[in-house]
């Protein structure tokens, strides 16, 4: 949900900046505006899945070592 209403932030900051600033076009960014709203959940899901891939590839920073697997047969644990 909050990642929803930070596009839809920027979507609408977006829309602010452009009808500001292009005034030959404002008739066609009032026209975008209501598919950008459809697209709306689309986008958060997809900036949503990008920012958790980017996490993952980031090293974690940890001063232990990964532990091992066990690799021990249960005979063994006896």
């Amino acid at each position: 949900m909050k990642m929803m209403l930070k596009v839809a932030a920027m979507l609408v900051a977006l829309a602010v900046i452009g009808y500001w600033a292009l005034p030959q076009y404002r008739s066609l960014i009032l026209g975008a505006i209501p598919i950008a709203a459809t697209l709306l959940c689309p986008l958060s899901m997809v900036a949503a899945m990008w920012l958790m891939r980017r996490g993952e590839d980031e090293p974690r920073n940890s001063s232990s070592p990964p532990a091992r697997p066990d690799t021990r047969s249960p005979e063994q644990h006896i």
